[in-house]
C-alpha cells in the first residue's frame, strides 16, 4: 500500500482501479480538495500490454500534478508516425498532420501507469495498493458502500463513499456485479502478445532498421493485417519490441487445434505476419512474455449507474487498432471528475451531470467504434446517423485523423460515407509508400 496500512472509513470519492483512468480521476478530484481514496489491487509497477499512446495524452498529464515531468524522465520512444500494410498496400500517416505539436510515444506501461499513479497520490489521493475490491453497494444520493480485502493478509473493510469511479479495467467490477457487460458481437477478437530482444522495425521513410538504432531513427507503429479482418502490432519499446496479433474467431479456432504451449503458438503465428514477421528473424523470444484475453471488446451498456461513473476499460473496450485507449480513458476520467465535482457542488444537479457525462462519452465512444468497424457489411442507417452526429463536434484536424485511421486500415466504404457527409476528405495525409523489397511475399 502507497498511503499507510488500512483504508479510511469514509470518503468523498472511492475510485476503483490505478491505471490511467483511474490514476486521473483520483488526481483531478484530489486536487479539488476532495477526500480521495484509490484501491488497486496490484502493486505497482504492474506488467500490462498496449503500449503506443497518442499525443492527445500530453493534455492530461499537464493537468495531473508531476505526471508530465515523471513521462519525461522516463524518456521513452518517440513514435514517428505509423505505417500500416493492409491487403498488400502500404500507408503512413504522422501527428503532424493534423496540427499536434508534442509526441506520440512509445511507452512501457509499467513505467507509465506508475508515473501516474506516484502523480495521483502527490496530488491527495491516498492511495491502497494490494487491496482488491469485492462489492460495491449502490445506495441512496451519496450513500455508496465499497467492500475492500487486503490481498496480503485477507484483512476486509468498508469505505463510505458519497461517489465511485469504476476503472478497474476489465475486471469490470461494478458492470459484472450489476450484470450489464456486454459483448460487441461486431468485435469479438482474441489478441495475443508476447515480448522480443533485438529485432528490426521501420522508420517513417519505410528504412529498415536495427533496433540499436531507434533512438537515431525513431520508429513507427507497424500495423499488419493478417486476414479475416486479424492484424498484428510491432511496437518498439526502450529495451524490447512488442508483437501483438489480434486473431479472428474461426483464425483462434484453428490454432486452438495446433499443437504446442501459448507461446509456442504465438512465435508460430507471430513469424506468419506480413512484414512483422520478417523484421523479428532472428529476434530473441523473451521466455514467460507470451499473453493472451478473449473476447476483450464489449459495448457501453451503462456508463453511469446512480453515485458510480464507469471510465475505461471498465465502461467498454473497442479493437485497440487505433491506439486510442490509454488517451480515451484519460478523456474519460478527466469527464468523470467534472461531473462528480459539479455533483458534489450542487446536489440538485447531480442528475444533469451525470447526463451529460453519459451522452459526452458514449458520442465518443460511438466515433471509436465507427473508424474501427471490421466487417464489410454495412452498419444500420440508426447507428451510422448515431456516429455522425457525434463525430461533428470534433475539429477539423481530429475528423480528419478519424479519417485517415478507416483509410489506413482498408475500413468499409460505407464508414467513410459518414464523413464525406461531412465535408472530410482524404488529403495528402496518408502516404501510399512501396512496400520494402525484403518485407513482400
Amino acid at each position: 500500500m502507497t498511503h499507510g496500512f488500512t483504508p479510511p472509513a469514509r470518503a468523498d470519492v472511492v475510485v476503483i482501479g490505478g491505471g490511467p483512468s483511474g490514476s486521473m480521476a483520483a488526481g483531478l478530484l484530489a486536487k479539488k480538495g476532495f477526500e480521495v481514496v484509490l484501491l488497486e489491487k496490484v502493486q505497482h509497477p504492474r506488467a500490462i500490454v498496449g503500449e503506443s499512446v497518442l499525443p492527445h495524452f500530453w493534455r492530461y498529464t499537464d493537468q495531473l500534478g508531476d505526471a508530465t515531468a515523471r513521462v519525461e524522465k522516463a524518456d521513452f520512444i518517440r513514435k514517428a508516425g505509423g505505417i500500416v500494410m493492409w491487403d498488400g498496400t502500404m500507408r503512413r500517416t504522422k501527428f503532424e498532420s493534423f496540427g499536434h505539436k508534442r509526441p506520440a510515444l512509445h511507452v512501457d506501461r509499467e513505467t507509465f501507469d506508475e508515473a501516474l499513479l506516484r502523480a495521483s497520490a502527490g496530488c491527495g489521493a491516498k492511495v491502497f495498493e494490494r487491496t482488491a475490491v469485492t462489492r460495491v453497494d449502490l445506495g441512496e444520493p451519496e450513500q455508496n458502500t465499497v467492500h475492500w480485502r487486503s490481498v496480503d493478509d485477507g484483512a476486509q473493510g468498508t469505505i463510505a463513499a458519497r461517489y465511485v469511479v469504476d476503472a478497474s479495467g476489465q475486471a469490470a467490477v461494478v458492470a459484472k456485479q450489476l450484470g450489464f457487460r456486454e459483448f460487441d458481437e461486431h468485435l469479438r477478437f482474441t489478441a495475443l502478445w508476447g515480448y522480443y530482444e533485438g529485432g528490426r522495425y521501420l522508420d517513417y521513410d519505410g528504412g529498415i532498421q536495427p533496433f540499436s538504432a531507434r533512438r537515431a531513427r525513431s520508429p513507427v507503429t507497424l500495423v499488419s493485417s493478417i486476414g479475416g479482418w486479424g492484424w498484428a502490432w510491432q511496437i518498439v519499446l526502450r529495451e524490447k519490441i512488442s508483437v501483438g496479433i489480434i486473431v479472428p474467431p474461426e483464425r483462434m479456432a484453428n490454432l486452438k487445434a495446433t499443437q504446442g504451449d501459448l507461446e509456442s503458438r504465438f512465435q508460430s503465428l507471430a513469424a506468419e505476419v506480413p512484414g512483422t514477421g520478417k523484421l523479428m528473424e532472428g529476434a530473441t523470444f523473451i521466455e514467460g512474455s507470451a499473453g493472451a484475453i478473449r473476447d476483450y471488446a464489449y459495448k457501453p451498456v451503462k456508463l453511469a449507474v446512480g453515485d458510480c461513473y464507469l471510465v475505461g476499460d471498465s465502461a467498454a473496450f473497442v479493437d485497440p487498432i487505433n491506439s486510442s485507449g490509454i488517451t480515451f480513458g484519460m478523456y474519460a476520467a478527466f469527464a468523470a471528475a467534472w461531473a462528480i465535482e459539479g455533483s458534489l457542488g450542487n446536489k440538485a444537479r447531480r442528475d444533469r451531470f451525470r447526463d451529460h457525462f453519459e451522452h459526452e462519452y458514449r458520442s465518443r465512444l460511438d466515433i471509436f467504434r465507427l473508424v474501427a468497424y471490421p466487417h464489410r457489411d454495412p452498419l444500420p442507417p440508426a447507428e451510422l446517423e448515431r456516429m455522425a452526429k457525434a463525430l461533428s463536434s470534433f475539429s477539423d484536424a481530429e475528423k480528419q485523423l478519424a479519417l485517415s485511421t478507416t483509410i489506413l486500415t482498408g475500413r468499409p466504404e460505407r464508414v467513410q460515407q459518414v464523413f464525406a457527409r461531412l465535408n472530410v476528405r482524404e488529403e495528402s495525409i496518408v502516404d501510399a509508400i512501396e512496400v520494402p523489397a525484403e518485407l513482400r511475399g
